[in-house]
């Protein structure tokens, strides 16, 4: 049950993370932490599960963090596209 806002927003992000490299790929973990500078009015919003009251005319969330996980295969492609060793 819950209600997806859209608004546009100015944001200070940061992200400190790890990248780990093996011999048949490498991986990246990063948390990245925000916080709100400036935001506008919902333009967007959409009820989710749940019984609408009305429109969405204020909204408030001022900070957050995002983890980010980035997998990634190593090789090299065009030895392998073009049929070297």
């Amino acid at each position: 049950m819950g209600v997806l806002v859209v608004r546009p927003e100015t944001r200070l992000e940061l992200a400190i993370g790890i990248y780990r490299r093996g011999t048949q790929g490498a991986a990246n973990f990063a948390l990245a932490p925000w916080i709100l500078l400036d935001a506008g009015a919902p333009t967007k919003d959409q009820c989710v599960a749940c019984d609408p009251t009305g429109p969405v005319t204020d909204f408030s969330q001022s900070w957050g963090v995002a983890l980010i996980v980035s997998p990634a295969l190593a090789g090299d492609l065009i030895a392998r596209l073009s049929g070297g060793h």
